[in-house]
Protein backbone atom coordinates (compact mmCIF):
# COMPACT_ATOMS: atom_id res chain seq x y z
CA UNK A 1 0.00 0.00 0.00
CA UNK A 2 2.84 2.18 0.98
CA UNK A 3 4.97 1.54 -2.27
CA UNK A 4 0.98 2.63 -4.48
CA UNK A 5 1.11 5.54 -2.23
CA UNK A 6 4.49 6.94 -3.11
CA UNK A 7 4.31 5.72 -6.88
CA UNK A 8 0.89 8.13 -6.64
CA UNK A 9 -1.44 6.02 -7.12
CA UNK A 10 -4.01 7.01 -4.48
CA UNK A 11 -3.18 10.05 -2.15
CA UNK A 12 -3.63 9.15 1.52
CA UNK A 13 -3.07 5.40 2.90
CA UNK A 14 -4.96 5.21 6.61
CA UNK A 15 -4.40 1.57 8.89
CA UNK A 16 -6.25 1.42 12.10
CA UNK A 17 -3.87 -1.40 13.35
CA UNK A 18 -0.51 -1.74 15.19
CA UNK A 19 2.68 -2.13 13.40
CA UNK A 20 5.71 -3.95 13.72
CA UNK A 21 8.63 -1.95 12.06
CA UNK A 22 9.79 -4.97 10.03
CA UNK A 23 6.48 -4.27 8.16
CA UNK A 24 6.53 -0.78 7.77
CA UNK A 25 10.33 0.05 7.73
CA UNK A 26 10.85 0.13 3.98
CA UNK A 27 7.65 1.54 3.29
CA UNK A 28 8.08 5.05 5.16
CA UNK A 29 11.50 4.85 3.53
CA UNK A 30 9.83 5.44 0.00
CA UNK A 31 7.37 7.77 0.82
CA UNK A 32 9.79 9.51 3.09
CA UNK A 33 12.04 9.95 -0.10
CA UNK A 34 9.26 11.27 -1.88
CA UNK A 35 8.36 13.86 0.82
CA UNK A 36 5.40 12.08 2.02
CA UNK A 37 5.07 11.99 5.97
CA UNK A 38 4.06 9.12 8.13
CA UNK A 39 2.42 9.88 11.03
CA UNK A 40 1.75 7.46 14.37
CA UNK A 41 -0.54 8.00 16.87
CA UNK A 42 -0.99 11.94 15.57
CA UNK A 43 2.79 12.32 15.88
CA UNK A 44 5.19 12.44 13.00
CA UNK A 45 7.34 8.87 12.52
CA UNK A 46 10.78 10.87 12.11
CA UNK A 47 12.83 7.83 13.59
CA UNK A 48 11.89 4.16 12.82
CA UNK A 49 13.73 2.99 16.08
CA UNK A 50 10.74 1.27 18.01
CA UNK A 51 9.91 -2.34 17.23
CA UNK A 52 6.02 -1.70 17.52
CA UNK A 53 4.23 1.14 16.49
CA UNK A 54 0.56 2.31 17.86
CA UNK A 55 -2.08 2.62 15.36
CA UNK A 56 -3.93 4.82 13.91
CA UNK A 57 -1.05 5.53 11.24
CA UNK A 58 -1.79 7.80 8.38
CA UNK A 59 0.59 8.03 5.53
CA UNK A 60 0.46 11.25 2.98
CA UNK A 61 1.28 14.66 1.97
CA UNK A 62 0.86 17.67 4.76
CA UNK A 63 -2.26 18.97 3.03
CA UNK A 64 -3.87 15.37 2.48
CA UNK A 65 -3.24 14.36 6.25
CA UNK A 66 -4.62 17.66 7.42
CA UNK A 67 -7.76 17.30 5.76
CA UNK A 68 -8.27 13.83 6.44
CA UNK A 69 -7.38 13.59 10.12
CA UNK A 70 -10.02 15.44 11.93
CA UNK A 71 -12.10 12.57 10.84
CA UNK A 72 -9.98 9.86 12.69
CA UNK A 73 -10.73 9.24 16.27
CA UNK A 74 -7.48 8.26 17.86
Amino acid sequence: KLGLLAAGACDVVISTRDKNVWDIAAGILICHSRGILSKSQGEVITKIHEEKFKAIFIWGRKDDIAEIEPFLNP
